[in-house]
């Protein structure tokens, strides 16, 4: 019971600082195809399922898809999604817990969901820490996997209950669609940057099929 309580609470947090952004470390030469604009079939078909969970012992959770969002430090983002889709899964026992987040963001255009992650970078250069649902959330901009149009991705510190959360989040830009990517861990599990990775390869080559069929 105290690790799935545990595991609500990151999940909060997870929300808090899932803001539609991206990270550094950025990659400039895509390995997936982008389609010129994305909609909402593509982009929920690009959202991660069970079968996509690298380890067993996952439950799919309802998500909130008008779940309000914050952004990293508070930044003031330039542009909003005109439609997000979400998948959500969970997996407790009695010392630990881990959670997954699929985010697909439609954007009205690129251009909006490229000046969306610019400013979650820039922010990102200035801003390593801040205080969110009355936690403090220590940010480190780490290496991104070199997927969709411009990727980012953040390493996210924190407690819950005294608990240590590690998260970690993948932002990939494809056209005019942002997909996010987040793992959080707690209790005696540890943070795996290349656990998401692989998470988020699976979402972004998951849109890339579903635009070559659009």
């Amino acid at each position: 019971m105290r690790t799935h309580l545990l595991a609500l609470g990151a999940a909060l947090l997870l929300a808090a600082s899932a803001c539609s952004t991206q990270d550094e470390a950025e990659s400039t030469s895509p390995k997936t195809p982008t389609a010129t604009h994305l909609a909402g079939s593509e982009l929920r078909s690009s959202l991660l399922t069970l079968d996509d969970m690298v380890e067993p012992g996952f439950i799919q959770t309802d998500a909130d898809e008008d779940r309000a969002r914050t952004y990293f430090c508070d930044y003031e983002p330039p542009a909003t999604p005109t439609d997000t889709y979400m998948t959500e899964f969970e997996k407790t026992d009695k010392t630990s817990f881990s959670l997954v987040r699929s985010v697909a963001d439609e954007f009205e255009s690129a251009d909006d969901a490229k000046a969306q992650i610019a400013a979650a970078a820039k922010t990102l250069e200035t801003c390593d820490s801040a205080t969110v649902a009355g936690a403090k959330q220590t940010y480190s901009v780490v290496s991104a996997p070199d997927l969709g149009d411009r990727a980012l991705a953040v390493k996210i510190e924190t407690t819950v209950n005294d608990v240590p959360v590690v998260m970690h989040q993948v932002f990939v830009q494809s056209a005019n669609a942002i997909l996010q990517t987040s793992t959080a861990v707690g209790g005696t599990e540890t943070g795996d940057a290349d656990a998401v990775a692989a998470l988020a390869t699976a979402q972004a080559e998951k849109l890339a099929t579903a635009g070559d069929q659009g």
